[in-house]
C-alpha cells in the first residue's frame, strides 16, 4: 500500500492511503489517534483540513460529492489506471534517489509553472546513462584513467566510467550531486539551469559541475525511461504518471514519513522557520553550495520543528 503523509498545524498528521472518501475518513481517524499530538482534533476539523489540503472548495462537505463528479472522471480520462509508489527504487546502480518531499517542493513551493514532464528515474540507471552517451554523437565515455571505451563490464563500480563532452566531463557521483529538483535538470520544459548541490564549492569546481550539468541534462533527454508525466487537478493537487498507467498523486505538503516533535525541542544550534505547518523540518546546509550561485538553504527533515515553505 502506498503511504504519505499529511502534517496538520497543530502538529498532529494523517496518513494518506487513497482519495476515496472512505480512505480519507481512515486518514482523519489516524490523525485522531495514532497521528495525534497534544490536543485533541474532532474528526470534522480533521476532515475539513484534508479536503482543503488538497484543494477541495468547501472542505469535507463538498468532497464526496467532488470525488464521484470530478476526480474519478478526471482519473479515468488521464488513464490513470493503477497507484503504485513509483519513487520507490532499488538503488541498483542509481545515481538518484526522489522523496515525495522533493516533488512536493518542485511542484508546489518552488514558484515556478509546473512542468510537463518530470524525471523520476522508474527503470533507469547509470548503465543506461553510459549506453545513451556512447550514442550521442558529442560524447564517448572513458575509463577513470582517460582510456576511452566502446562496451561496458558491470560487474566492475559504475564510478569507473565518465562521460566526456566538448571538454566537460559527468561522472557517477557528478550525477549524484545534481540529483534534486533546486534546478530544472530533470524537469521538461525547463526554467531554471541545472543545480547541483554539495558542501564547499570552489569556482573550479563550481565550472565543472556546470558543465556535468549540461551533460546530464542533454542525456536524460534522450531517452523517454524514467519520465513521468505531470498531469495538475488543481493547484494543491498533482498526478504523475508513467506510460503504462502506473500513478502516484502529491499534495502540497507531503511527506514520506510521520513525524512528531520532541522533548528536546528546540534544539540548541539549529534555526528554526516555523512560517507555515507541514512537514518537520530544520534548515541546515550553507547557502553558497548551489552550483548557480544563488542564496538558497536546503531543508532536511527531523522530527522537532515546522516546516519552512
Amino acid at each position: 500500500m502506498t503511504v504519505s503523509y499529511l502534517p496538520f498545524k497543530k502538529l498532529h498528521f494523517a496518513e494518506i492511503t487513497d482519495l476515496d472518501p472512505d480512505s480519507l475518513k481512515q486518514s482523519a481517524d489516524f490523525a485522531r489517534d495514532e497521528g495525534r499530538d497534544v490536543e485533541k482534533i474532532g474528526q470534522v476539523t480533521a476532515l475539513n483540513f484534508i479536503a482543503k489540503s488538497l484543494g477541495i472548495k468547501g472542505g469535507w462537505a463538498s468532497y464526496k460529492k467532488e470525488y464521484s463528479e470530478s476526480i474519478e472522471p478526471f482519473m479515468d480520462k488521464h488513464r490513470l489506471l493503477k497507484r503504485q509508489d513509483i519513487l520507490k527504487h532499488e538503488w541498483d546502480d542509481r545515481f538518484y534517489h526522489f522523496y515525495p518531499e522533493q516533488i512536493s517542493g518542485r511542484l508546489f513551493h518552488s514558484g515556478r509553472p509546473f512542468p510537463d514532464k518530470i524525471f523520476i528515474g522508474d527503470g533507469f540507471n547509470y548503465w543506461d546513462l553510459l549506453e545513451l552517451a556512447m550514442k550521442h554523437p558529442d560524447m564517448h565515455v572513458e575509463t577513470q584513467f582517460g582510456e576511452q571505451v566502446s562496451a561496458f563490464d558491470q560487474h566492475q563500480p559504475p564510478a569507473t566510467f565518465v562521460i566526456k563532452m566538448h571538454g566537460g566531463k559527468c561522472s557517477f557521483h557528478d550525477a549524484l550531486y545534481h540529483a534534486n529538483y533546486l534546478g530544472d535538470q530533470f524537469c521538461d520544459p525547463t526554467s531554471e539551469p541545472p543545480v547541483a548541490c554539495l558542501y564547499r564549492l570552489d569556482d573550479e569546481l563550481r565550472t565543472a559541475l556546470e558543465k556535468a550539468g549540461k551533460i546530464l541534462s542533454t542525456l536524460i533527454r534522450c531517452t523517454t525511461d524514467g519520465w513521468a508525466e505531470v498531469i495538475p487537478y488543481n493547484n494543491n493537487l498533482v498526478f504523475l504518471r508513467l506510460a503504462d498507467g502506473r500513478y502516484d498523486f502529491f499534495y502540497k505538503i507531503c511527506a514520506a514519513k510521520s513525524s512528531r516533535r520532541t522533548p528536546t525541542f528546540p534544539i540548541s544550534g539549529i534555526k528554526i522557520s516555523a512560517k507555515k505547518a507541514g512537514v518537520m523540518s530544520f534548515r541546515c546546509g550553507v547557502i553558497s553550495n548551489m552550483t548557480d550561485g544563488r542564496n538558497r538553504m536546503i531543508t532536511m527533515p527531523i522530527t522537532c520543528a515546522k516546516a519552512s515553505f
